[in-house]
């Protein structure tokens, strides 16, 4: 889980692995469940900037063409501290 502020912006990536290889998830498509609670937009090499923007919580979801595992992070938006960024990781 990603935790922030509202207000605040953080830069995630995506990243797919199959078997030992990891690779950013360049041209995925980012979405999000609750535009209300978090907007996303994506940077196009794989990484997306997310913009907290009121308390509540977020899907936030890489969609990648291949393979058709998709990464997600739950994006936790709240009026306290931020918790630490992890990497989004989907699997093969």
């Amino acid at each position: 889980t990603l935790g922030l502020e509202a207000g605040e912006v953080r830069t995630v990536t995506a990243q797919l692995k199959t078997g030992t290889t990891t690779a950013a998830a360049t041209g995925a498509t980012w979405t999000s469940s609750d535009l209300a609670v978090a907007l996303v937009s994506s940077a196009g090499d794989g990484t997306a900037a997310i913009q907290a923007v009121a308390p509540g919580t977020a899907t936030v979801t890489a969609r990648s063409l291949t393979p058709a595992k998709w990464p997600s992070c739950a994006t936790k938006v709240t009026s306290s501290a931020v918790t630490p960024l992890g990497k989004v990781v989907g699997g093969v």
